[in-house]
């Protein structure tokens, strides 16, 4: 599940990309330039933005669930053991 959101998210990036790329190759004016090179780089901030976010959550569940799983394997007392 993981791997196919992370695929999914490099092909949207890829396409933004292609996207700005194209949009630069067009201009012809320095000034039309720089304006799609600083649109360019907030999206890219924005998307690096966005995966630190879903990075640290999906780091985060993992860890959580490591931490239940820990909590949950702990052999049982044997009789006349105190708790």
């Amino acid at each position: 599940m993981g791997h196919q959101a992370w695929m999914e998210r490099l092909q949207e990036m890829q396409a933004i990309e292609t996207e700005f790329t194209k949009e630069l190759m067009a201009t012809r004016d320095p000034s039309a330039a720089l304006k799609v090179c600083n649109r360019w780089i907030t999206k890219r901030l924005e998307l690096l933005t966005a995966d630190s976010k879903a990075f640290t959550g999906f780091w985060m569940d993992i860890v959580m669930a490591a931490a239940g799983g820990a909590q949950t394997s702990t052999p049982p007392k044997s009789k006349g053991e105190e708790a």
